[in-house]
């Protein structure tokens, strides 16, 4: 018999994978070379607040909610413009694209009994990612 599971192993596998590299650019930053660390530190979390603004916009093909489509766009400007400002300003403007994308995937999802438990692990990972925005910063 087959368990079914609220959300997919392999999507909370693959989410937490994914915030292994943060932590290792701090590391890279620390102790090897702060200047190449925070530009691939900086583009890393572009790529990841890009890559979850687009799946609330693709969500929404089949969804149709204005709103999120607009809104969903904002993350991807924020990050795009990170590239071409201070590193301190580009992580403070990136600590709030990785904040609006948890608040467009509550937004989404909030009604959604299925997703609760994805709600639960958005929030997690977004905490650990802030956090170590702010480890750089401080």
């Amino acid at each position: 018999m087959k368990i079914k599971y609220p959300i997919a192993i392999s999507q909370v596998l693959l989410t937490f994978l994914g915030v292994i590299p943060f932590f290792l650019l701090i590391i890279y930053i620390e102790k090897y070379n702060y200047f190449d660390g925070i530009l691939y530190f900086k583009a890393y979390s572009a790529l990841i607040v890009s890559f979850v603004a687009a799946t609330h916009w693709g969500y929404n093909l089949t969804e149709r909610k204005e709103l999120i489509f607009i809104l969903s766009i904002i993350p991807f400007l924020i990050a795009f413009l990170a590239f071409f400002i201070n590193f301190d300003v580009a992580l403070k403007m990136l600590i709030f694209a990785h904040c609006l994308n948890f608040f467009l995937d509550f937004f989404q999802f909030k009604n959604n009994k299925d997703q609760k438990i994805y709600l639960v692990l958005r929030f997690i990972i977004t905490v650990i990612v802030v956090f170590t925005h702010v480890r750089i910063l401080i």
